[in-house]
């Protein structure tokens, strides 16, 4: 797939230059890096370093080296330990009632309404747990035409080191973020942000999330996957969706929330992530493939190339990402 970068212009070369020469103006610069200050140090295992490294091109450059704890935040519920709980949330693609469901009775019966056998015989809803950074597979007794809620087991004791180039430059051709285990970037809270989460009606095979099985999400729309926690929703302005879909039997408490037009983390590519608004308020203009554009915004006046969480979507995570890359993103300790 070929960039497709709308009004550009001479603010291209903006997007070159390194993100620390376009500081907000009153931000003490004096080391060149000031954007790492916006890190949560609390959630940060060691300071970040800033090192050569490969890049996904061939070519070598200075990136961010950000280690992070594997789940910063205190998360879940996901699964309702019964029918007549609430858990967490699901972008559901079933025909009864489809779109951002909270996980409760109601969705539940919604799901057997569309032929997904989830309560058993005896009124209860169907889990499964798993530990999938021990390598879990679907257990023996999770028979394929039967549907489950599936939490995954956290594992605390690791250690997420994400590399991120300290000098972004746009690609010659965009990276798609069409997979659950796509990563777009990492949040200045220290969450994981992924690509599009795994569905009912397909789902991801051989990990107990086939077709008919839920992958729950929690109330700041991430859940755990090889042991560590990710998002598959902006964390920090989730409860703007909530109030926007009606939504008021679950919130986000874990995570602190944001006005929709603030910056949010650092693209995988080292460009920034903003919220679904422009810096100004209301929708974005001249956003290309990637939901991406040049302007000016609060942290950087003299304009550069960011991203923009999609305005209308459930699953706002950009498609794909118009930078390049560092060779190995990301590395589990």
């Amino acid at each position: 797939m070929k960039t497709q970068l709308q009004g550009l212009g001479v603010l291209a070369l903006i997007g070159c230059l390194p993100l620390s020469t376009l500081a907000h103006e009153g931000h003490d610069d004096s080391e060149g890096h000031s954007v790492l200050e916006l890190y949560k140090e609390e959630n940060l295992v060691k300071p970040i370093d800033i090192v050569e490294c490969d890049l996904a091109d061939g070519s070598v450059g200075e990136c961010y080296r950000v280690h992070v704890q594997s789940t910063p935040l205190d998360d879940g519920p996901y699964c309702p330990e019964s029918l007549d709980e609430t858990g967490g949330i699901f972008i559901y693609d079933g025909e009864t009632r489809s779109g951002l469901r909270v996980m409760n009775r109601a969705f539940f019966e919604d799901m057997e309404a569309d032929g997904y056998d989830i309560i058993d015989e005896e009124g209860q809803l169907r889990t499964i747990d798993l530990s999938l950074s021990r390598g879990d597979k679907t257990p023996p007794e999770a028979a394929p035409s039967k549907g489950h809620c599936v939490e995954v087991v956290t594992d605390r004791s690791l250690t997420l080191t994400y590399t991120i180039p300290v000098n972004p430059t746009i690609a010659e051709d965009v990276r798609a973020m069409d997979d659950a285990s796509d990563i777009v970037g990492l949040s200045f809270n220290g969450l994981p942000i992924n690509g599009q989460p795994p569905t009912v009606s397909g789902g991801v095979d051989g990990r107990g999330t086939g077709a008919g099985n839920v992958p729950a999400l929690d109330a700041c729309g991430g859940h755990i996957n090889e042991g560590f926690y990710h998002n598959h929703i902006f964390a920090e302005t989730i409860n703007s969706k909530y109030d926007r879909h009606g939504i008021d039997e679950v919130e986000c408490t874990a995570v602190p929330q944001i006005e929709d037009n603030e910056l949010i983390g650092l693209a995988m590519d080292g460009y920034p992530i903003y919220g679904r608004e422009a810096d100004s308020g209301g929708r974005p203009t001249e956003l290309d493939a990637c939901n991406g554009h040049v302007s000016a915004t609060a942290e950087y006046p003299d304009g550069i190339y960011h991203y923009h969480a999609k305005y209308d979507d459930i699953v706002d995570i950009p498609d794909c990402l118009s930078g390049t890359l560092a060779d190995r993103p990301l590395e589990v300790q």
